[in-house]
């Protein structure tokens, strides 16, 4: 591995790709999964901004549910377990800023909100 590898993992507190080094992707998402946390998108905020309102579109033409999804988007710290395994922690109040800025954001969905403190 290259030290500019290990710098760019560095960086995010997670587990990069080369692709997504390669994509130079700045903005992930990841949301609970029954009993792990997951990575569920990465984009590069220079050829796709995002917003809470894009975001909560795709998961919502992504979603199997019948109705629309209730998410609330959150400034997370996220803490590499195992292999690729994740544990997030709320480090900011609920986002609704547009664009988003770069970073690290949890999903919440419907029934899984953390408790503002």
């Amino acid at each position: 591995m290259s030290s500019s590898y290990d710098a760019d993992n560095a960086c995010y507190g997670h587990i990069l790709s080369r692709k997504s080094i390669s994509l130079q992707r700045d903005t992930f998402f990841f949301a609970n999964r029954q009993f792990m946390v997951e990575l569920l998108l990465g984009v590069n905020q220079k050829f796709t901004p995002m917003t809470c309102a894009r975001l909560n579109c795709w998961l919502n033409i992504l979603s199997a549910c019948n109705g629309p999804l209730e998410v609330v988007v959150c400034a997370v710290e996220v803490e590499v377990v195992g292999v690729m395994g994740y544990i997030m922690k709320p480090s900011g109040a609920f986002f609704d800023q547009e664009p988003l800025p770069p970073g690290n954001y949890g999903i919440y969905f419907n029934h899984t909100f953390p408790s503002q403190s």
